[in-house]
């Protein structure tokens, strides 16, 4: 006795433990729910916006902005800045200079 199965039979067995597992994931009881998401930001808006203002205008005057960026970092750091206050400096000069980066090649 030979089982033969056509891609068909497998696409269909996999839907339906797809299918499956979803309905047991959404219907069992024990859920554990995520922490709820902080609306209010943990960083300092001002004091971000003017750093991130005072780093793009030295980084447009250098060769390796990227480098300058790690640099400033390092100083806002040192200078005792807040770790959430660095995070936020970091992605958004990351995010500009990427962007700047982009623009400049095309």
């Amino acid at each position: 006795m030979h089982l033969r199965f056509t891609i068909r039979d497998l696409l269909w067995l996999t839907l339906v433990v797809a299918m499956a597992t979803g309905w047991w994931i959404d219907t069992r009881p024990n859920r554990v729910l995520p922490p709820p998401i902080s609306v209010t930001p943990d960083y300092d808006h001002e004091k971000v916006k003017v750093a991130v203002k005072n780093f793009i205008r030295e980084a447009l005057d250098s060769d390796d902005p990227f480098s300058k960026l790690h640099i400033y970092l390092s100083q806002l750091t040192a200078d005792g800045w807040p770790e959430a206050d660095v995070d936020a400096v970091r992605s958004t000069c990351n995010s500009a200079l990427w962007t700047i980066y982009d623009i400049s090649i095309e």
